[in-house]
């Protein structure tokens, strides 16, 4: 639609497989902006990386802070 803000999307383990095809695929799509969560930062080209690590409940939480709402 015209003039409708862009979805987001969060996108864990961007760098495997599965969540590097999704990341790769949404980030190609005009609708959306895809943030990918990793260890490193790293994120596939259209995207943005944020670092962030999963086992350690005040990085996620520091992490949470700087995302707007998002599919995920």
């Amino acid at each position: 639609l015209a003039g409708s803000p862009l979805k987001h999307a969060l996108v864990v383990g961007s760098t495997g497989v599965i969540g590097g095809a999704i990341a790769h695929h949404l980030s190609r799509d005009a609708g959306w902006r895809v943030t990918c969560i990793t260890r490193s930062g790293a994120a596939p080209a259209g995207s943005t990386g944020l670092a962030v690590d999963m086992l350690d409940a005040a990085s996620v939480r520091e992490a949470s802070r700087s995302l707007e709402p998002v599919t995920h």
